[in-house]
């Protein structure tokens, strides 16, 4: 329901298709974040790999520690440089994710 009220599916459902990311987007995340943390997004989460090793050994840690409703939740956020499908905030962190299921780096494949 969340893409079509930020009209991401068009009013005549022409767009609707198993391959539809905002669709996607919308229903999971749409969903997890009225769990805690530690039993949703928390496990999606503990699976990020990072360039830095630091951040690599220190994740863990931190995400182990957070539990219950401790952030935010942004759909299809438009910032200066573009569009990205969901934006996680809470005081210690701001996670960004876009949704990429059998298409490439655009939507115009």
């Amino acid at each position: 329901m969340l893409a079509e009220i930020h009209n991401k599916i068009s009013q005549t459902g022409n767009n609707l298709s198993d391959r539809l990311e905002d669709k996607l987007t919308g229903d999971f995340f749409g969903t997890v974040r009225y769990l805690p943390l530690e039993i949703g997004l928390k496990h999606v989460f503990a699976t990020a790999e990072f360039c830095h090793e630091t951040v690599n050994e220190n994740w863990p840690k931190f995400i182990g520690k957070e539990k219950g409703f401790v952030a935010q939740t942004e759909f299809w956020y438009r910032g200066e440089e573009g569009e990205i499908d969901v934006l996680i905030t809470s005081g210690k962190v701001v996670i960004g994710i876009e949704i990429k299921y059998l298409s490439g780096i655009s939507s115009k494949d």
